[in-house]
């Protein structure tokens, strides 16, 4: 089971940084500018903004500083664009720690754990800071760690690649080793200078109980008993909820809704309600559950807090199911999703946190539960799940390239003639296929869980990999049998010729060209022509050939990674078919700067690029190898071609590799033809030998050449391979890891 932060773990940094030293503060008339901070500490922050504002319009003494508590103010209030355009700004050399301290909490807030280690660590044994500075830092220190921690644990519940599970156990006893000295290291610093009962040392206590939990009942006995003896503030309403999340009980939620209603602060009261709303219903409390989350719903609406209302409003559809209620429970629903929208366009072009995803995912996988939860869901109910999917399609991407897209192409409704979009919709207990063809739409439910799907998939992908046997045989029929003959009617009566695939999860990791049809002996990719898309737009025109057909073809054969020796002689022979125009960049004439320089010089149709490309988890795990040990990133790629001043139509990764089982990675080739406006992409899910490689492209191209259109051409490069003379060339590893996506 993931573990979720609540909104006021990882939505607001940390509660206590901007208590400025005193010699920071020492100017001609600070007056104003720590009466703002009272504001701040109490959890006004719009207020505290606005009187620093003053401060900074006049050019006051105090004007930088009141520049980097606006920082600090905008990051509590979810504004991360705000904070580090502040950020960003130049400060006097004495300010430099603090505005290293907050970019360090906007890192933490964007969920970049590494750097926000970094930073806090380099940090933390300043003497320029005063104790409860200090103490402060080592409090960021520590959420760093336990959210990075939090974030490892939940990618080991998803992978199922045994080298990757070890690599993640072992950063798991690294951090945890790391978060034992910094834990020691502030309970030191908190006894030495006599601040064991300051909310700072109490929080670092509440959040390593939270990870592991004390042996004894009467440790968190004294915990509360010291939150409770702190005056009434913001970090005490805080500290209250951490410390229920740990031992939940009605006196506990009172006692921090009654200092949120004291200190009138909207946010506050909205988790207060919210966290006790949530502990009601989950006692079966539905009626009382439902009042008290309606009225955190209204706090967090005046506070514009779309996280917290997406999640409120979840929780009212979750109460509303309980009680009977489909249509409130459908109304809270999409009030959820429009405050994801609203999150989305706020987040968009920036980073995001990957804890925060965590949050979003359960809200669409909920919904689609609910809207597929029938024998015969409605055509209405249909067509929103597609929505839903969609976004949750996109939040994966997102989480991909740890940034939320900002370069959203809109769907063009129209669906091709003779084109199937089929979406794969993976829930705990069920499978669902959803079938689109122009107007109609279908759907069939295969019986099999998830963690059973995952397991069988998985083994299938290794089968296939097994180029020595044909193991992978039965669950190529079993897929088949599973996912197209239940469908196989429709497609024929509808004539289909030409099938998307929108996949979920795991189904992502596999070619459908794969799966076998036994009755008439004949792989998918026999049947179909077969593409794969995120399902955020359709194709329009998959014909390349116009007036004139450029290419570009990019490669190193002298590599280190997996020895590609053929490059040279694949990238040569396909420069030389028939384009009207193509260059090579080869070897030592390949590199970043020179593939920026052609793109921006020259329009070219096609970019096939045969490196080592390892495509991973994330962005930050994913490389292409130039030459010896040299790479540069997927985001240096990407940048260099959305800096292009001209579309490319195509873009071939010949050599990729996607992470093993890995249901993000594959979105990393997707995401790529998204956010760089490439209509067509071909990748490969495994790493494809040289001979068999250059064979399947030379079929493909020459395809294109003669006027076939993308979907044409990859299905006649994959049939070739199925029906050479060439026994290792027949089986699928060879030919089935080519993906082509739309």
């Amino acid at each position: 089971m993931k573990r979720l932060r609540k909104p006021y773990e990882i939505i607001v940094t940390l509660f206590l940084f901007l208590l400025f030293s005193p010699e920071v503060l020492s100017q001609k008339n600070p007056g104003r500018f720590t009466e703002a901070q009272k504001l701040y500490q109490q959890g006004n922050f719009k207020e505290a903004i606005e009187l620093w504002q003053k401060d900074i319009q006049e050019n006051s003494e105090t004007s930088h500083l009141a520049k980097l508590a606006q920082a600090q103010a905008y990051l509590d209030l979810g504004n991360l664009v705000a904070a580090n355009e502040l950020l960003n700004q130049t400060y006097p050399d004495k300010y430099i720690p603090y505005q290293e301290a907050i970019k360090g909490n906007l890192a933490l807030r964007q969920g970049l754990f590494n750097e926000a280690i970094e930073i806090y660590n380099k940090l933390a044994n300043l003497s320029y800071f005063n104790p409860i500075n200090r103490l402060t830092l080592l409090d960021n220190y520590l959420e760093s760690l336990l959210d990075q921690q939090t974030y490892h644990r939940n990618q080991l519940e998803e992978t199922q690649d045994p080298y990757q599970i070890e690599l993640l156990k072992q950063a798991i006893a690294s951090n945890e080793q790391i978060t034992a000295n910094i834990t020691n290291n502030a309970q030191y610093l908190a006894e030495t200078t006599n601040l064991l009962n300051s909310p700072a040392a109490i929080g670092i206590r509440v959040k390593i109980f939270d990870f592991y939990p004390p042996s004894s009942p009467t440790k968190l006995k004294i915990l509360l008993a010291q939150i409770l003896d702190l005056p009434d503030s913001y970090d005490k309403g805080k500290l209250l909820l951490e410390f229920a999340e740990l031992s939940p009980t009605d006196a506990t939620y009172e006692q921090a809704i009654k200092v949120a209603i004291a200190l009138d602060n909207p946010q506050l009261k909205s988790w207060a309600f919210g966290d006790y709303g949530q502990y009601l219903y989950q006692r079966g409390n539905l009626g009382e559950a439902l009042a008290i989350t309606y009225k955190a719903i209204s706090d967090a609406n005046e506070n514009q807090d779309f996280t917290k209302l997406a999640q409120l409003n979840y929780q009212t559809a979750l109460i509303q199911e309980k009680l009977g209620n489909s249509l409130e429970a459908a109304k809270a629903y999409d009030l959820s999703i429009i405050n994801i929208k609203h999150l989305r366009e706020r987040l968009a072009g920036h980073p995001i946190n990957p804890l925060l995803i965590a949050q979003i995912q359960p809200i669409l996988q909920s919904y689609l539960e609910f809207l597929l939860k029938s024998d015969h869901p409605s055509k209405a109910n249909l067509q929103k799940a597609i929505e839903i999917q969609g976004l949750s399609t996109l939040t994966e991407v997102d989480s991909f390239f740890r940034q939320v897209c900002d370069s959203l192409v809109k769907v063009n409704e129209k669906i091709p003639d003779g084109t199937a979009l089929i979406y794969t919709v993976i829930l705990r207990e069920s499978t669902y296929l959803i079938v689109k063809i122009g107007d109609s739409i279908y759907h069939h439910r295969i019986k099999i869980n998830e963690p059973n799907l995952n397991t069988l998939i998985f083994r299938w992908r290794l089968d296939i990999l097994q180029d020595k046997n044909f193991d992978f045989a039965e669950t190529s029929k079993y897929v088949y049998q599973s996912f197209i003959l239940p469908i196989e009617s429709i497609l024929e009566k509808n004539d289909i010729k030409s099938l998307i695939f929108i996949q979920d999860g795991i189904l992502r990791t596999i070619s459908m060209s794969t799966a076998f049809d036994e009755i008439e002996k004949k792989y998918l990719i026999e049947k179909y022509l077969i593409s794969y898309s995120l399902g955020l737009k359709y194709p329009s025109n998959l014909k390349l050939r116009s007036n004139k057909l450029s290419a570009l073809f990019a490669g190193n054969s002298k590599t280190s990674q997996n020895n590609l020796w053929g490059i040279e002689k694949e990238i040569t022979n396909l420069a030389h078919l028939n384009f009207d125009d193509s260059d090579i960049l080869i070897d030592t004439e390949f590199s970043e700067q020179s593939l920026f320089s052609k793109l921006k010089q020259h329009n070219y149709s096609i970019l096939h690029i045969a490196l080592h490309n390892q495509i991973g988890k994330t962005i930050t795990d994913s490389q292409l190898f130039i030459r010896d040990n040299k790479t540069f990133s997927l985001t240096q790629f990407e940048q260099i071609l959305r800096s292009s001043d001209y579309q490319l139509n195509l873009l071939t990764l010949a050599a990729c590799d996607t992470a093993l089982g890995d249901r993000y990675a594959v979105l990393g080739l997707a995401g790529l033809s998204l956010r760089t406006g490439t209509p067509n992409l071909i990748g490969s899910l495994w790493a494809v030998p040289d001979s068999s490689s250059f064979l399947a492209m030379k079929v493909f191209y020459e395809s294109i050449l003669k006027g076939d259109n993308v979907a044409q051409a990859f299905q006649k490069m994959q049939v070739s391979q199925i029906r050479s003379n060439s026994a290792e060339n027949i089986h699928p590893s060879k030919w089935g890891g080519y993906i082509l996506i739309l």
